[in-house]
């Protein structure tokens, strides 16, 4: 039984191998070269020879849903290449910006929205001629599948030209379906972004009773092998669709190289977290792109880290101008992050400040990403013409820090801090940024820096796709008299606070 299941995999995997070469074969990306020609061009012309290999992945079997294939990619080692420094070359990917940008517009505008997949999309477009002769590649080790043993290939560039009326799509659907590992769904609401499959999947790392117990000792190589393997899941999760799970993931990631037993327990948490709330979607909201606005949420835990670096967040979510008023709001989460600050720094409030600084530069990007979408005569010559047309909310729970930057008169004694300041003063004018204070309750992005708090509100803003900035006067008003509350309570129990 164990020899026929293996002889059955043996046969899938050649097969694979056969549909790849033959894709390439097809659309003519390649030439091959009979064996007595190879043998010439190895001699004279090695160092335009690059070596190759087959990658094998598993992917879902559309025709038998549960069950999944193998997938054979022939990969180049392309950094090895003679002209990489001489040649135009630009991956035509989609950023995460983009997605949700596309997204939002899509959802505002009650656009229909396709996704396509292109059959061998790489293979698709114009052949391109170098200038220093063709390139030939190497077939990987064990062959190549209908190509002669000791033959060379050479390979055809080329660029990504036009769509559907000249392309090969292998899928063509409307309104949903999987994309860039996201799983996207229509609604009368807009678009649901979700990955509860991938989260089902997610497995823990198995460690004995015993071994559990050694929570001090170092970690194995194997044990860190495994580890890396559910911090790639976890991050692509926490970056893809759930910002709830992104201060677990920073703690796994940034234990592996010198863990220790008690980092896989960590790790396992997380991942039953991911479980759990597997659910947790983004929401993807029509929000009127005449009233659009851009919120900013920032904050820093300072000095939590084992080499006293702060863990910073943030979060730009698209919204309406009837933010400023404190009324709930409509909000899309666009883009977030959280990670370790590059340096340690002396206060909360250089921390907080240099997380501000970097969530309202992300802010101005989305913001001039929106603007030169939504006008056809955009440019950044007058790019400062339109900037009035999308506000800016950037919302900070670091009072010093908001008294600081509206007030000009303020000084900071720390010079590099003064600098940071200053250089935030002026974008806050230049790209008409609105600073807002709000208390640390009414942080989304608090749970994203520290484990210590849950991300109940977090997923609050992502399950309802709305939110509120209460006014600052009247949060300085209401914790006032909370205090006073908490005092005079205290009194009449007949408590003394130290």
């Amino acid at each position: 039984m164990w020899e026929g299941l293996q002889k059955h995999k043996e046969i899938a995997l050649e097969e694979s191998k056969r549909t790849e070469v033959e894709k390439l074969l097809k659309y003519k990306a390649l030439k091959v070269i009979p064996p007595h020609e190879a043998r010439l061009i190895r001699q004279k012309l090695g160092h335009r020879i690059l070596p190759s290999r087959f990658v094998i992945t598993e992917k879902p079997d559309e025709k038998e849903p549960g069950k999944f294939k193998k997938k054979a990619r022939w990969c180049i080692r392309g950094y090895l290449d003679p002209d990489l420094h001489k040649i135009e070359k630009q991956a035509p990917t989609l950023t995460n910006e983009a997605l949700s940008l596309v997204l939002q517009v899509s959802a505002s505008m009650d656009w229909t929205l396709n996704i396509g997949n292109v059959e061998g999309a790489f293979l698709q477009g114009d052949q391109l001629c170098r200038k220093e002769g063709a390139l030939y590649i190497e077939p990987p080790p064990g062959g190549m599948p209908g190509i002669a043993e000791g033959s060379t290939t050479l390979f055809k560039e080329h660029i990504t030209d036009k769509l559907r009326s000249r392309y090969p799509f292998k899928h063509w659907k409307t309104d949903g379906g999987e994309f860039l590992g996201r799983v996207i769904h229509r609604s009368p609401d807009g678009f649901t972004i979700e990955q509860t499959e991938y989260a089902e999947k997610l497995n823990t790392i198995k460690i004995t009773r015993e071994r559990r117990r050694d929570k001090g000792q170092p970690l194995t190589d194997r044990e860190k092998s495994q580890l890396r393997g559910v911090a790639g899941g976890l991050n692509w999760l926490s970056t893809a669709t759930r910002p709830d799970l992104a201060a677990m993931t920073a703690k796994v990631q940034q234990n592996i190289q010198n863990g220790t037993v008690e980092q896989i327990a960590e790790a396992n948490k997380a991942v039953a977290e991911a479980r759990d709330f597997k659910h947790v979607a983004i929401k993807v909201v029509p929000i009127p792109l005449n009233e659009l606005a851009i919120l900013m949420t920032a904050d820093a835990s300072w000095a939590t880290e084992s080499d006293l670096k702060s863990q910073a967040a943030y979060m730009v979510c698209a919204t309406t101008k009837a933010m400023h008023s404190g009324k709930i709001t409509p909000v899309t989460p666009l883009k977030w992050k959280s990670q370790k600050q590059d340096r340690a720094v002396s206060s909360t409030l250089a921390a907080e400040l240099y997380t501000v600084s970097k969530g309202v530069a992300e802010a101005v990007w989305m913001k001039q990403f929106f603007l030169e979408v939504l006008n056809s005569e955009y440019d950044l010559d007058n790019q400062e013409e339109l900037t009035h047309d999308i506000d800016i909310i950037a919302c900070t729970d670091n009072k010093p820090l908001f008294d600081h930057v509206r007030n000009d008169t303020g000084m900071v004694h720390d010079k590099r801090q003064a600098i940071e300041v200053l250089l935030l003063r002026r974008d806050i004018k230049m790209h008409r940024v609105h600073i807002r204070w709000i208390d640390t309750k009414q942080m989304p992005v608090d749970c994203m820096t520290k484990l210590s708090v849950r991300p109940t509100l977090s997923r609050h803003v992502l399950q309802q796709s709305t939110y509120a900035i209460m006014e600052e006067q009247e949060m300085l008003n209401a914790k006032r008299a909370q205090r006073q509350y908490k005092q005079s309570h205290m009194q009449q129990s007949g408590v003394c606070e130290m």
